[in-house]
């Protein structure tokens, strides 16, 4: 999902005549971590509907239109959520996600898939 907002960024910052430059910023807001990603790109053009399926701001052959709308689905998943706008005090946007702190470490077998019920 990260990836995938950074890309989108790279894509915008390269479009544009500016010196490239993409922020991302990270910080504990109570229960939940937020993660932004600010770039100085060309902004967003329909940022209403940004997440929806199968929009897309690319030429032909360029982009599904499902990345975003992918990365909306696994935040909302998650007990988070994404939202964007254009940047009010300077050119490009920025992508804010929030995420909920886990209430419990997962171990990294946990995490890999591996259970310990598992014979092998």
């Amino acid at each position: 999902m990260f990836l995938n907002i950074l890309n989108n960024a790279y894509d915008a910052v390269r479009e544009g005549t500016r010196a490239a430059r993409i922020e991302v910023v990270s910080a504990r807001a109570g229960a939940f971590i937020e993660i932004s990603f600010r770039d100085n790109g060309i902004g967003l053009a329909d940022a209403e509907r940004i997440f929806d399926p199968f929009f897309t701001t690319k030429d032909v052959g360029k982009g599904t239109g499902l990345g975003l709308s992918i990365c909306y689905g696994i935040v909302r998943e998650h007990g988070g959520e994404i939202i964007c706008h254009n940047n009010p005090d300077s050119e490009g946007a920025t992508f804010m996600v929030r995420l909920p702190i886990a209430s419990e470490t997962a171990s990294f077998g946990a995490v890999a898939g591996v259970h310990p019920n598992d014979a092998n």
